[in-house]
């Protein structure tokens, strides 16, 4: 697999502990370690955080090619706190992740790429600069899949960010609360179920797959007409970071390695609650991990 994606790199600040993060950089992480070729668009500053983020970067195996250093901003930082496992998060501004740009020379690389998947957020679109980026990005990349992890945090979303990225998107995730507020602002029933939510934003945009992650409740999916819950394997929840991302990957993965959305589904939920059950969002995996999806076809 080929896979490109776009948005913020940060350092998340649980304690006294930094680990190298942002739902983009956790995603493309899970897909190199996966086995994936995986390219990720985004900054650094010019500051010792910006130096040990690369580093992380190389370590993990993602492709840097794209990411390029600023020296008018800080690297980004996050401060997270835990409350029995599940995060809430203050998301600093002004750092190096608003400030994507691209070269000339390497817009032309990525146009010239055949990627299989192309992998952006909401979050990043906070700034003007990267939502020109982000659009121009549109415009270039040729992928199979255009995934869009709706994945909203406090303020930095409003409805012509998301109807912009639903109508660049092919794939879809959100969680239970976030399906309920899009459903809101693009004016469907309030008092229609979840899946009436997912059937009528499905049809709208076009999508071909429509995920919402309800936590230890699992996976419901809806995709090609049907849908279906996927359940999760119960977890002692070391901390929630980048569990829904690591669902992504796996998801990913899996559809680029030739299973079907619902079984692609399933092993998203086994790489999700592996991540839950440990510190940090992206965990160094263990053999029961790497065998399944080392076993995967394609």
């Amino acid at each position: 697999m080929k896979v490109i994606s776009f948005g913020e790199i940060l350092w998340d600040i649980i304690g006294d502990t930094e680990h190298i993060g942002g739902a983009s950089l956790n995603f493309a992480a899970h897909l190199a370690k996966l086995g994936g070729e995986s390219y990720l668009v985004s900054a650094l500053g010019n500051d010792e955080r910006g130096d040990r983020g690369f580093d992380a970067l190389v370590r993990h195996g993602i492709q840097a090619d794209y990411i390029n250093r600023v020296s008018d901003a800080p690297t980004g930082t996050v401060t997270v706190k835990l409350e029995a496992g599940q995060p809430s998060y203050t998301i600093h501004e002004g750092v190096a992740w608003d400030c994507i740009r691209l070269k000339d020379e390497q817009l032309a690389a990525i146009q010239a790429g055949d990627w299989d998947c192309f992998y952006f957020g909401t979050l990043a679109q906070r700034s003007e600069i990267n939502r020109t980026t982000l659009c121009t990005l549109f415009e270039k990349v040729r992928a199979r899949h255009r995934f869009y992890d709706i994945n909203l945090r406090q303020r930095y979303y409003s409805w012509e960010i998301i109807d912009v990225s639903l109508r660049h998107a092919t794939i879809v995730k959100l969680n239970n609360d976030e399906l309920d507020l899009v459903a809101e602002m693009f004016g469907l029933d309030g008092t229609g179920s979840p899946e009436e939510h997912m059937n009528r934003l499905t049809e709208q945009f076009g999508l071909e797959s429509l995920i919402v992650t309800r936590g230890k409740d699992g996976v419901t999916l809806l995709s090609g007409g049907s849908l279906r819950q996927i359940p999760v394997e119960p977890v002692e929840v070391a901390d929630a970071v980048g569990a829904g991302d690591s669902f992504s990957a796996g998801f990913m993965y899996a559809l680029g390695r030739g299973k079907d959305p619902f079984e692609a589904a399933g092993y998203g939920a086994a790489l999700g609650s592996f991540t839950a059950a440990r510190s940090g969002g992206v965990p160094d995996y263990d053999d029961t991990i790497r065998s399944l999806f080392a076993n995967l076809g394609g």
